[in-house]
């Protein structure tokens, strides 16, 4: 049986809304809350959780255009 991110966060508010993320990423910052929530989501991405899913895929996404763009850079030994 596939659980939703919110059956598996239950109990676990890390943020309200999209804008309380900005105070976990600046003032508030803990590496645990971050963790936690990283878990949940390879939790939910291991039982299918569409949500999991496409969370991982739009960060693999972002991830390679950073390196894209940082390719150019590389020392080439």
């Amino acid at each position: 049986m596939v659980m939703s991110l919110k059956q598996h966060s239950k109990g676990v508010h890390l943020f309200k809304n999209r804008f309380d993320l900005l105070d976990h990423c600046y003032s508030n910052f803990e590496k645990s809350k971050y963790a936690g929530l990283a878990k949940l989501l390879a939790d939910g991405a291991d039982q299918g959780d569409p949500l999991c899913l496409w969370l991982f895929a739009q960060t693999g996404e972002v991830l390679a255009r950073h390196i894209t763009a940082l390719f150019s850079k590389v020392d080439k030994v």
